[in-house]
Order: C-alpha cells, then sequence, then structure tokens
C-alpha cells in the first residue's frame, strides 16, 4: 500500500513494509463552505450570547483585531474583510483600528509575513503590529489569576473600546482545544503569564490532555479572560485538512467558544483500533510543520491522552519538513532550557522518538535522546505489525476502543 503522508508544502510518498498492518488515523472535518465570507457575515450578525458585532462597535474610536501568527494556518485573509465590512457599517475610522499579531512567545513576524498573513490591500490601509511579550511598557498588569499567575496583557487592547480575537479551533496539547480567551493568554500576554499558565502542563496526574476542554489550563486561561476589561468578541473558525473554513462561530468569547469546541470535537475524534508500536504522526504540513517547537502538536496527539496511542515501549515517528530546524523557541528566543527538557514527559511515555526531517541537526536530537533518520523507510528499519499512521496528527483526536 502507498500512502501521502503532508510534508512542509507537499507530500512525501511511503509504501509500508511487507506483512505491516497499518491504521490510518484522519479525521474528517467536512467539505469547505461554499461561500466562507457569506458564512462569516452571517455569524458575526448572528451571534452566541452577544449582540451583532456591528451593534458592539457603534460608537467606538478604537478597535483591535487579534490575529494568529504564521504557525498557524487560520484563514485571517479570509476572516478579516468580514470584520472590516461590519465595523465600516458601525462607524469605526479606519485610522482606530488595529491589527494585533499574537505571537505570545514565539518569534515576531517580518512585514512581509505580516502583509502574507493579513493581506496586501488590508495590509497597506491598517496598522497591522507584533505583540510585544517582552516589553513591560508594551504590557498593563490586571492582578493575579485563580492560581496567582501574574496578568499582563498587551496595552493596545486595554486601551481599545472594543477588541475582536480571531482564531481557529483545532486539538490543542495543553489547552484540550484552541480558540476563545487563548487569544489574549498566552498569544498578547506578557512572558511571565506566559511560563506561568504553561507551567500547568506539569501538574501532576497530567490533567491538561489534548481533546479535553475541561482542565486547569483552560479554566485558568477563562478567568483571566474574565479579568480584561475590554468588551470582546471572538471569531473561531474550524478548518478542514485543507485548510477551507468548515464553519464559523462569533460571540461571547466563552459561549461562541464552547459551541465552536463541540463541533470540532465531533469531527476531529476518531475510533483506532488498538495502541501500537510504531505511531508515525504528521504535522500536516506547512504550517504546522514550520519547526520542531510547532512539531510538540503532532507528538502531543499519540501521547498526551489518557490512553495514549503508542505502547509503553513503542517507537514514535514525527515526520515534518520543520523548514526553521528547531525554532526560536529552542534557540534563546523562548522560554525553554532545550528541547530534552521541554519533551521530557513525553519522551517517557515511549521507547524512542525517531524524527524525519531534513532541516533538524543530529546533534541537537541526539543530545536529547531522540535519534534522526533521513526517511521513514529508515526511521522503521526493520520493524514490522502494527502500525498507525496519522497524517494530521495536531487536527486529530485519537480515541481507544474499548471492547
Amino acid at each position: 500500500m502507498v500512502y501521502q503522508i503532508p510534508y512542509g508544502s507537499g507530500s512525501v510518498e511511503f509504501s509500508s513494509p511487507q506483512g505491516m498492518e497499518v491504521e490510518w488515523i484522519e479525521p474528517q472535518y467536512g467539505a469547505g463552505a461554499l461561500d466562507p465570507a457569506a458564512l462569516i457575515l452571517k455569524r458575526l450578525r448572528n451571534p452566541i450570547g452577544a449582540r451583532p458585532l456591528a451593534a458592539q462597535a457603534r460608537g467606538a474610536r478604537r478597535v483591535t483585531i487579534i490575529v494568529d501568527d504564521i504557525t498557524r494556518p487560520t484563514p485571517s485573509r479570509q476572516m478579516l474583510p468580514p470584520i472590516l465590512q461590519e465595523l465600516d457599517s458601525a462607524g469605526v475610522p479606519v485610522q482606530g483600528i488595529q491589527i494585533v499579531v499574537g505571537v505570545g512567545s514565539h518569534r515576531k513576524m517580518l512585514p512581509e509575513e505580516m502583509q502574507a498573513l493579513v493581506g496586501p490591500d488590508i495590509f497597506s490601509r491598517y496598522v497591522v503590529l507584533n505583540h510585544e511579550a517582552r516589553e513591560p511598557e508594551q504590557l498593563v498588569a490586571l492582578g493575579n489569576s485563580p492560581r496567582r499567575i501574574p496578568v499582563r496583557l498587551n496595552r493596545q487592547i486595554l486601551e481599545s473600546d472594543l477588541c475582536i480575537i480571531t482564531g481557529f479551533i483545532k486539538p490543542h496539547n495543553v489547552a484540550g482545544y484552541s480558540g476563545g480567551y487563548k487569544g489574549y493568554f498566552p498569544a498578547t500576554a506578557g512572558l511571565e503569564t506566559i511560563v506561568g499558565v504553561h507551567a500547568l502542563q506539569q501538574l501532576p496526574g497530567e490533567p491538561c490532555r489534548v481533546g479535553e476542554i475541561d482542565n486547569p489550563f483552560r479554566i485558568e486561561v477563562d478567568a483571566m479572560g474574565a479579568m480584561v476589561p475590554t468588551p470582546t468578541f471572538i471569531l473561531n473558525v474550524i478548518i478542514n485538512c485543507r485548510k477551507q473554513i468548515v464553519d464559523a462561530f462569533a460571540g461571547h468569547p466563552m459561549k461562541a467558544h464552547r459551541a465552536a469546541v463541540a463541533e470540532t470535537e465531533k469531527r476531529a475524534t476518531v475510533g483506532v483500533m488498538r495502541a501500537a508500536p510504531i505511531v508515525v504522526a504528521s504535522g500536516g504540513g506547512y504550517p504546522s510543520d514550520i519547526s520542531l517547537y510547532q512539531g510538540i502538536n503532532a507528538l502531543a496527539s499519540v501521547v498526551r491522552l489518557r490512553d495514549p496511542l503508542v505502547e509503553p515501549n513503542g517507537h514514535v515517528i514525527l515526520m515534518g519538513e520543520f523548514r526553521e530546524g528547531l525554532g526560536s523557541e529552542f534557540l534563546g528566543g523562548g522560554r525553554h532550557k532545550d528541547l530534552g527538557t521541554a519533551w521530557a514527559s513525553h519522551l517517557r511515555k515511549m521507547g524512542r522518538l525517531t524524527v524525519v526531517s531534513a532541516n533538524v541537526p543530529r546533534e541537537k536530537l541526539e543530545e536529547a535522546g531522540i535519534r534522526k533518520a533521513d526517511t521513514l523507510e529508515d526511521a522503521i528499519g526493520s520493524d514490522d505489525g502494527h502500525m498507525i499512521i496519522m497524517p494530521h496528527a495536531p487536527y486529530t483526536v485519537g480515541r481507544l476502543n474499548r471492547g
């Protein structure tokens, strides 16, 4: 059997070894909307748990819109025009609208990258800024969260009359599912806040798992969101594996988000026969496999589950182009000490981890106890038996069938 596995902007062809039982695990998000702009306008005008966007924006002189950075396949170029149309109909002046790229602790976006994110026309007409997590003067302190995490948020948001958080919904390795108030925390928060919320993934018993929304991380982020005095409206979309908009949810940051999560859960969850001795996980191509740091999302979809999909002494093979190598987060630009420390809890759940990529240095992997292979065939070697392949692992919630 020949399989096409996403890799960067293309794919890698793989022929399974003779005698290998392959279980192909892929979510079914459905077909893209025929008219995404019309769908989004409908949602903005009929939101969940909130007044229509234009009604909320009427009288506002300063509005901030948060968009994801290039590590996410969020279709911001399709989402922004309907939002801007509604703001214009509400009388919000162009010069009063700013678009903030929620980079969190990731590297800043270059001007050409921001233009690609929002589109040339929008980039030329509106102010587009990177969030500055490490600049105290760009942040405002809001107090402490229930777990005593210092809450620091982007000043532009707090000086606005309205903030619109955009994003897309997918399974998330710590938050359960992405979207909602994650557009504030960690995307536009201070570094101290970012470190604090991410530390919750290390809680005893690992209560923060892929596809489980009721967890300490999400509870804390939502509590922080309630501390923000600026009126907040969200637009979260569901996209399929071809990066097409399938559905959209708009309105109250909690109510609309939970509705989006409920629908995403139906589409993302896939039954799995049994845990396998070999699991191949692909990030689903660019931009989800832009760096090894982002590769954690594919790896987590194998092991950060109540029932991991790999056997305890099994072999996980992580595939990705990783065109930016390890990623700035592992090169002194982020909050992580090193790859081995950051991934230690995941590495304990398997016998070995192999990375298949042309762009990650072998010596850095070996320092972390991770192997490197040039091809998937080399990584598998003479292994046989049962193998799971997850071509879009970060978008998949695998559930072991219990029989």
